[in-house]
């Protein structure tokens, strides 16, 4: 028996099995140790990406530093200070070069958005620099116009941020570092900044020492004061949840973002004594913008050691993340391969427990295979091999009795297979009267079984010697009898076909007369056909010019009633234009009265002549709509006369088209009586065509018939003759077997 569930490892020992099975077990253990592995690197790969990117942070937040003063500048020389303009100048081309600097630096980050942004920035700042130089702006709009600036450096932050996984560090210490440092300080200063000038402005305004201060502006100032002091409690907690993650931090960052936080809350509680609770202006503007500025710089200060401070955080990350991760590999490949050697050497010793026994009992079947049946395991364990092994000697034990007892009955087999032979052979040479000797082995049903088959074989040979006699003779008498049938078949065959061509001419004739009567019914039809569509075409054209009668005197009675509404429009137009003439009158007496008031009117003299100049355009539209609703009327008017015209030609054109109907129908009567006359003969046509087809197709039933009788009775002559052959020679064939004598 062979085996068939083989397999990759059938031809692999034992030992390289257990091998195999160590090396497979080592794979859950390293597979952890591989996704770690990667873990980290990623990590390490993040913190990497967010230290690059705090170099175009850097930039961008120095950027805005130099673009918040040179809004303050330009601010002030647009107001008339000659120093201010020098100043301004020297920010400008401190900004400049750091956008150089920027531009050389973004080339290498594939920040999204990053480069747009940073491109809608340039040009801006081009445009408004451009704009300030030639002092086309006043100072509030270049003041606005900057904002928007800052506010696109704050866009460029994010991006920057977003672009470098900095806004989502998984280290907590690191994020908030980096949001306090990189988003809510920069959002100070610019609140910081905005209360400076907003501030300043009241401080140094008349209006503000001699009427007291605005309520919009202590508003104003009020709004960005709030917004910084709530800005630097977030940053203040965002610092300690920092320190509270990673307690080194506290030494190096804390005190300096608690300098931070005191300026901001200095400067805003300055506002809030001097101009928002204040009742009088009395500080000095100059000691408020010192101040301010101190305040401002000591945050852009926290931010340079903040940026600092979260590139050496980001430079310890990656170097404890690689000390951990190569620690960690080299001491899990220690243990791991620990495990694989422990694992091994008892895989090999296993293994030899089980293959020096699988290998003594193969030498014993070697021996037994080369001859020596007295050979045996005699395996003394008692494990499965032992098992195997006493179960290998009791098989072999069986085998040699099985083995003598088949010998023994071979020779007796052997001896009746003989007598058997002999007995066919006798039977071979066609003597039915030979028997077999029965045996009482497995040869005895054989020889029963041959004897009574030449018993009944010389039977049905004796049967058939006389039978093939008989059939001898009738295969004469029918050879005859067939010669006479073969005879008369011949000449009913020729009379059937001569009958069968003649009712075929006929039959052509009749077909051809109905041909040609079914062409003239059809040619009838058509032309009742094509009198109906002729007709319908009539009356769909008599219908159709009715439509367009109603259809032309309904448009009449609209474009009436167009001129209807035109006048309806033509006295609208006559209102407004009364109503733009008051309206002109009320706008000139709003001047005067606008002018007689001053400079408080002015606002009000600018509204009046927008009014004045409304009504005039209001005026003029009128006189030209009056203008066109007379043409509408004219035209109006010309239109219903048209249509009258056109109403008069359609009722003409059908009445000739009922005319042409009539006729029609007369036409189409006398074409379907022709019709009904040529369809009549085409009937009686088909019939007789019919009636001549179905005695063709009997007469070649006949004709197809008498034939297949003529053939069948040659084939059957010839079969007759063999017939008579064949008795011939079965009486032949059964007269060279020796048949045993019929009794009686």
């Amino acid at each position: 028996m062979k085996q068939d569930n083989t397999n990759l490892f059938t031809g692999l020992t034992l030992g390289q099995k257990l091998l195999l099975l160590c090396i497979v077990a080592t794979i859950p253990v390293l597979m952890p140790l591989y996704l770690y592995y990667s873990g980290q690197e990623k990590h390490i790969e993040i913190t990497a990406s967010e230290q690059v990117g705090l170099q175009p942070a850097s930039n961008a937040l120095q950027v805005l530093n130099d673009v918040q003063k040179h809004r303050d500048l330009a601010f002030a020389a647009l107001s008339g200070d000659p120093k201010a303009e020098t100043d301004r100048q020297q920010t400008k081309a401190r900004v400049d070069e750091q956008i150089v600097k920027f531009d050389k630096m973004a080339t290498n980050f594939n920040y999204p958005g990053l480069v747009e942004a940073w491109r809608a920035f340039k040009d801006e700042w081009t445009k408004q620099t451009a704009s300030i130089a030639a002092k086309t702006l006043t100072p509030e709009k270049a003041w606005d116009a900057q904002t928007q600036l800052v506010q696109q450096i704050f866009s460029v932050e994010d991006l920057i941020l977003s672009g470098s996984t900095m806004d989502l560090d998984p280290d907590a210490e690191t994020y908030y570092l980096i949001q306090t440092v990189l988003v809510n300080t920069p959002a100070v200063a610019e609140s910081m900044a905005q209360a400076r000038h907003v501030g300043s402005t009241v401080l140094t305004s008349n209006t503000a020492r001699t009427d007291g201060i605005a309520q919009q502006d202590r508003l104003l100032l009020s709004t960005f004061t709030g917004r910084s002091g709530d800005l630097a409690k977030v940053s203040k907690n965002y610092i300690e949840r920092s320190v509270k993650n990673f307690p080194e931090l506290k030494a190096r960052i804390y005190p300096k973002t608690q300098e931070a936080i005191a300026a901001a809350e200095q400067t805003n509680a300055l506002s809030s004594a001097e101009i928002i609770n204040a009742k009088t202006v009395n500080y000095p503007a100059q000691d408020y913008l010192a101040k301010y500025n101190q305040g401002i710089d000591q945050q852009f200060a926290y931010i340079t050691s903040g940026i600092d401070s979260i590139s050496k955080e980001f430079d310890r990350q990656i170097k404890a993340t690689r000390t951990a991760l190569y620690t960690t590999f080299f001491i899990t490949l220690v243990v791991v391969a620990l495990v694989f050697l422990i694992a091994t050497t008892i895989a090999r010793f296993i293994s030899s427990s089980i293959t020096s026994p699988i290998s003594y009992l193969v030498g014993v079947m070697d021996k037994m295979a080369g001859g020596d049946t007295k050979v045996r395991a005699n395996i003394q364990s008692f494990d499965e091999i032992g098992a195997l092994g006493r179960q290998f000697d009791m098989m072999v034990d069986q085998r040699e009795l099985i083995n003598t007892k088949i010998m023994d009955e071979n020779d007796k087999l052997n001896n009746s297979v003989i007598d058997l032979l002999q007995t066919v052979a006798k039977l071979a040479q066609r003597d039915l009267t030979t028997r077999a000797t029965v045996a009482e082995d497995v040869t005895g049903p054989v020889s029963d079984a041959l004897n009574m088959l030449a018993d009944e074989t010389g039977k049905v040979l004796i049967k058939v010697v006389k039978i093939a006699g008989d059939v001898s003779n009738v295969s004469r008498q029918v050879q005859n009898q067939s010669a006479l049938v073969i005879s008369e078949a011949s000449d009913e065959k020729r009379e059937v076909e001569q009958a069968a061509q003649e009712l075929s001419d006929a039959s052509k004739a009749m077909i051809d007369i109905a041909k040609v009567a079914f062409a003239c019914n059809q040619a009838a039809e058509k032309a009742i056909q094509n009198t109906d569509k002729a007709q319908e075409t009539v009356f769909s054209t008599v219908q159709g010019i009715t439509t367009i009668r109603d259809t032309i005197r309904e448009t009449e009675k609209r474009i009436k009633r167009l001129g209807e509404r035109s006048q309806e429009i033509g006295g609208i137009v006559n209102l407004i234009n009364d109503i733009a003439e008051r309206t002109h009158i009320l706008a000139l007496n709003a001047s005067m009265h606008a002018a007689s008031a001053g400079e408080a009117g002015r606002g009000f003299a600018v509204i009046a002549n927008e009014v004045q100049k409304l009504a005039e355009n209001s005026r003029d539209a009128t006189s030209k709509i009056s203008g066109l609703v007379n043409n509408i009327q004219v035209e109006t008017a010309d239109t219903v006369t048209t249509m009258n015209d056109a109403i008069s030609q359609v009722v003409r054109g059908t009445d000739l088209a009922q005319k042409a109907g009539e006729e029609m129908r007369e036409t189409r009567d006398t074409t379907a009586t022709l019709a009904q006359l040529v369809n009549r003969i085409a009937k009686s046509s088909t019939a007789q065509s019919e009636t001549s087809l179905r005695l063709v197709e009997r007469a070649q039933l006949i004709q197809k018939s008498s034939t297949q009788n003529y053939d069948q009775l040659q084939a059957q002559g010839i079969e007759t003759d063999r017939l008579v052959e064949l008795s011939k020679e079965l009486v032949a064939s059964v007269g060279v077997f020796k048949l045993p004598k019929v009794a009686g």
